[in-house]
């Protein structure tokens, strides 16, 4: 046997991957963001709530008797930002935030999507909460004795008061100067924030005109019909259809969902309780006494909202 043939060893060198930003290398869990945590809220994290919490709605869960989450790809923190807000500067009843976090979690991707080779994440946000007792106005109406309705009226127009109360309304848009989050806008090619209702108005009519160009009367009665009246700039939840409404013991238990709430013309707050359809001619009575109805901003409106949101 050659003497100068022998045995070799080959060692594997593992190959080195760039280090993923959205991974903890010492737990290799997705890195958690803390945007907000109440002075003393020792409650779980995102990591803890997979253990089986109970499902309240789209999104919502119950994680204890008193504590509850949102949480998904399409939440946001500008969302709890908005509750922290109201909280701070009335005494509308929304859900106490005590913590937000967000991480980066890998995406779902359907098999036809393709594959780029290359890891992709979402942003997924978790908002915790106080749970609130009650049902929503949805649930509960045909429950009602006289007494609740005339409590739930008083109340929702005491609330709207305080809202168009808060100081503030020198644009047009979301908390902090951001932009428009109403989804009318969502395909814009600019969102706002809006100096003036009439820069707003403007950014509405190219909205339209570039989804709809048939329509170019509609574009001269939106000009007109809105520029007809000057309307207060105010703080306005954005959605107050009758399934954001909590109401317990014959009262307004919180009012939920803030995830489009700013500053908009006076007349937006009713024409976005109305976008959802309902028959209740009595629950209409109540936006209309406790928001105010405004005829032809809503009448026009709706027909943009028609062709911007056909859903």
């Amino acid at each position: 046997m050659d003497p100068n043939i022998g045995s070799t060893t080959i060692r594997y060198k593992r190959p080195s991957y760039p280090t993923d930003p959205n991974i903890d290398s010492a737990t290799r869990k997705p890195k958690v963001t803390i945007h907000y945590l109440r002075p003393g809220y020792q409650g779980p994290g995102p990591d803890e709530i997979e253990r089986g919490p109970e499902y309240l709605s789209r999104e919502i869960f119950k994680i204890s008797p008193t504590l509850m989450v949102k949480y998904g790809a399409w939440i946001k923190f500008s969302e709890a930002k908005n509750m922290l807000f109201i909280e701070q500067n009335t005494t509308i009843p929304v859900p106490k935030v005590h913590a937000v976090y967000s991480l980066m979690a890998p995406a779902r991707k359907h098999y036809n999507d393709g594959w780029t080779g290359k890891r992709e994440f979402r942003e997924i946000t978790y908002i915790f909460m106080d749970f609130v007792p009650g049902a929503t106005i949805e649930e509960s109406w045909d429950q009602w004795d006289e007494a609740t309705i005339a409590n739930v009226q008083n109340e929702l127009k005491d609330y709207i008061r305080q809202l168009r109360g808060i100081p503030g309304g020198e644009y047009i848009g979301s908390l902090d100067r951001g932009p428009v989050a109403d989804c009318m806008l969502e395909h814009a090619d600019f969102r706002g924030p809006f100096d003036s209702e009439e820069e707003f108005n403007i950014g509405l009519r190219k909205t339209y005109w570039e989804s709809y160009k048939k329509e170019v009367l509609i574009c001269d009665r939106l000009d007109g019909m809105l520029a007809a009246h000057k309307h207060q700039i105010v703080f306005t939840h954005n959605d107050l259809h009758f399934s954001n409404i909590m109401v317990h013991d014959g009262h307004i238990s919180s009012i939920i969902d803030w995830a489009d709430s700013g500053w908009y013309p006076d007349y937006w707050e009713y024409v976005s309780a109305m976008r959802v359809g309902n028959n209740r001619q009595d629950w209409n009575t109540i936006l209309d006494n406790g928001i105010g109805r405004p005829h032809c901003e809503y009448l026009i409106i709706e027909r943009v909202r028609q062709i911007l949101v056909p859903w």
